[in-house]
């Protein structure tokens, strides 16, 4: 009987071994089998030891990636995978699992970037260079479609209008979640003279949505600057700014 166990152990070896030596791009191919909107210019090395090239999110520019795997967890029927963002504005990690059976699960992404380096955003805001960062404990991408997500997202974009606005407003921060297939981030805040800031991204993965963002104030110098921003007045305090993503 010992040799039909030591058999069986050598094949399944010999099948995890052939599969830890796939090429990388076995897994950007099942991953854009979740989510077409990524593109990659090439991949290299294998799915133990190696990475990707100039990535891309529909028009958004991600850099290069470093992909180191997990062979251990072939054996609970997924792949996991070590993945780094390098050589680019935006400095991120994640770990990145895919099923045998289809779909995409992230945990533990951090990306860290600027608003210069996104393209999906007016100019106007883009310019301001604020920082943001974004941290989810988990994801699921399945059928094209966001089904779970957990998280956070934070932003000091509004505390950089100073120079150019005249305005300071407040550090947002707020939730990441999954409505209907689509990525929502809220955000929220108050700056030091007590007016709020509340906004709302919903973003899918073909890379369209929509953006708002709701600002009360009793300031008569704010209500200018809102003003000239885009925001439209929505009652005596409150006012409103929205734009669409356009996707790709």
């Amino acid at each position: 009987m010992k040799w039909i166990v030591y058999g069986v152990l050598t094949i399944n070896i010999a099948v995890l071994a052939a599969i830890v030596m796939l090429p990388a791009g076995y897994v950007m191919e099942r991953v854009r089998a979740s989510d077409p909107q990524i593109q990659y210019a090439s991949a290299y090395g294998s799915v133990w030891n190696g990475g990707v090239s100039d990535i891309r999110y529909g028009i958004q520019d991600v850099g290069d990636a470093e992909i180191s795997s997990d062979w251990l967890s072939l054996l609970t029927a997924r792949l996991s995978s070590q993945v780094r963002l390098v050589g680019s504005g935006l400095n991120g990690r994640a770990t990145v699992i895919v099923p045998l059976g289809g779909g995409v699960r992230i945990e533990r992404l951090r990306v860290l970037g600027s608003t210069e380096d996104l393209v999906n955003i007016t100019a106007e805001v883009r310019n301001l260079a604020g920082e943001f960062t974004l941290d989810l404990r988990e994801a699921v991408i399945k059928n094209n479609d966001c089904q779970s997500a957990q998280g956070t997202v934070w932003t000091d974009i509004l505390t950089r209008m100073e120079r150019r606005y005249g305005w300071v407003g407040p550090e947002l921060a707020g939730p990441v979640t999954c409505e209907n297939g689509d990525l929502v981030l809220m955000l929220n805040g108050r700056n030091a003279i007590g007016e709020d800031v509340s906004a709302r991204l919903v973003i899918g993965l073909d890379g369209m949505g929509s953006f708002t963002a709701d600002v009360t104030t009793t300031e008569q110098e704010t209500r200018q600057v809102l003003t000239l921003l885009g925001f439209v007045a929505q009652g005596s305090n409150q006012f409103r700014y929205q734009h669409s993503l356009s996707g790709t």
